[in-house]
């Protein structure tokens, strides 16, 4: 019975013997496969997030602080620049926001002072490495506090026809705060109202800005409140209307002469005014432009004539380009014929006594020509006793042409004297 017993603890013994050596054999194994996995995962998520260091591109605005009681900066503190380490995914979403650079000016007094800068980024992957200059120089002055009035400029204009009531402002008055020097060049808190094209009433809170004599914001103090309700009434006063623009012509040009055409330039002119008095209203004429006896082009500015109770929109002053020129036309005369260079003992016998010229020309020209200042000739040098038929020569004034005689060719004998 004892030795059964021996037999089975020695069988139970060797077969856990066994599941520990074999536990002890893997264990290595399991162990290398765990480390070998942690090492691939720190690979891949450092490719991931891979870490970028270098100075940000943008300057950061340097806020004062613990400053003590009485003073205030009497000059803008300059803007540090920083070096960062953050993650190459965010480092392109970073913004000067993101940041904030103070000077602790606890121990500071009047007058120049040097105070540390300090530098925190509101992101936790975001490190600080280093501000250049870790010190700025910071000018303080003594506080003061004085009201300022409120002052509203209209920028542009309303609409064509609308005019703008004084605007309303509240407060009319703020205080401003700061170094003295600065406080005492601050003549208006300023608010700019955009007015332009509007056509009805406007009401807005605007943003007040501490402003100097000559109109230049003044920086380093604050306004309380710094913001004013401004109210801009506009109201429609008139109408407005475009004609067309009618020269008014004076004389008639030299006899001979002609208006072929007229230019205006602006053609056209637009009154403001009342409804009622522009409906009455066709055309808009201008002074008289007198043409007595002009033979040339006249350019001219000439006024325009607006009705009463009406105004021009931009210049009441126009171009007008009068064209003018000599008329063309026909006439005819009739002419004696001339016989030149007869031989001697001879005579010509003809049965034409006049020859019909007709002329063409500019009218300036034709109209004061007479009969004697045109000539018709046949030269008969050479010809002796017999019939001939000879086309005439005939001769105009300068600038007139001939279109035709009738006849145009003279039958005519020689015979002797």
């Amino acid at each position: 019975m004892f030795n059964n017993m021996r037999q089975v603890i020695a069988l139970a013994w060797d077969s856990f013997d066994a599941a520990v050596q074999s536990v002890k054999s893997n264990l290595g194994m399991a162990f290398f496969s765990l480390v070998l996995a942690f090492g691939l995962w720190l690979i891949v998520v450092e490719g991931d997030n891979t870490t970028r260091t270098g100075f940000f591109p943008a300057s950061i605005p340097v806020e004062p602080a613990s400053v003590p009681a009485g003073l205030a900066l009497a000059a803008p503190i300059e803007p540090v620049t920083i070096r960062i380490t953050a993650p190459e995914d965010i480092w392109s979403q970073l913004s000067i926001e993101d940041f904030r650079a103070v000077a602790d000016l606890s121990n500071a007094e009047t007058g120049e002072n040097r105070a540390p800068v300090i530098v925190q980024a509101f992101r936790d992957e975001v490190n600080v490495d280093s501000t250049a200059p870790n010190q700025v120089l910071v000018q303080l002055g003594a506080s003061v506090a004085i009201p300022v009035p409120v002052a509203v400029n209209l920028v542009g204009s309303p609409a064509l026809g609308y005019e703008v009531e004084a605007p309303l402002v509240n407060p009319t008055q703020v205080t401003v705060t700061g170094a003295e020097d600065l406080v005492n060049q601050v003549e208006v808190a300023a608010a700019d109202v955009n007015i332009f094209g509007i056509t009805e009433n406007v009401t807005r809170s605007l943003k007040l800005t501490p402003r100097d004599s000559r109109g230049l914001i003044i920086e380093g103090v604050s306004l309380e409140p710094d913001t004013a309700e401004v109210g801009v009434s506009v109201e429609l006063r008139v109408v407005t209307s475009s004609y067309p623009i009618t020269p008014t012509l004076t004389g008639r040009p030299a006899p001979g002469y002609n208006v072929t055409n007229i230019t205006i330039e602006p053609p056209t002119a637009t009154l403001v005014g009342s409804q009622d008095l522009l409906e009455d209203i066709i055309s808009v004429s201008t002074v008289n432009l007198d043409i007595t006896d002009a033979t040339d082009d006249i350019v001219q500015q000439s006024a325009l004539v607006v009705p009463p109770n009406l105004n021009v929109v931009g210049s009441n002053v126009v171009s007008v380009w009068v064209s003018i020129e000599a008329g063309s036309g026909e006439a005819t005369f009739g002419v004696s014929p001339q016989w030149q260079n007869i031989g001697a003992g001879l005579s010509v016998r003809s049965n034409v006594s006049q020859v019909q010229a007709k002329l063409a020309g500019s009218l300036p020209l034709l109209q004061p020509v007479t009969p004697d200042q045109i000539s018709v000739t046949v030269d008969v040098a050479g010809l002796g006793e017999g019939s001939y038929a000879l086309k005439p020569r005939v001769q105009v004034p300068e600038g007139l042409s001939v279109i035709s005689t009738v006849p145009d060719t003279l039958q005519f004998e020689i015979v002797p004297q």
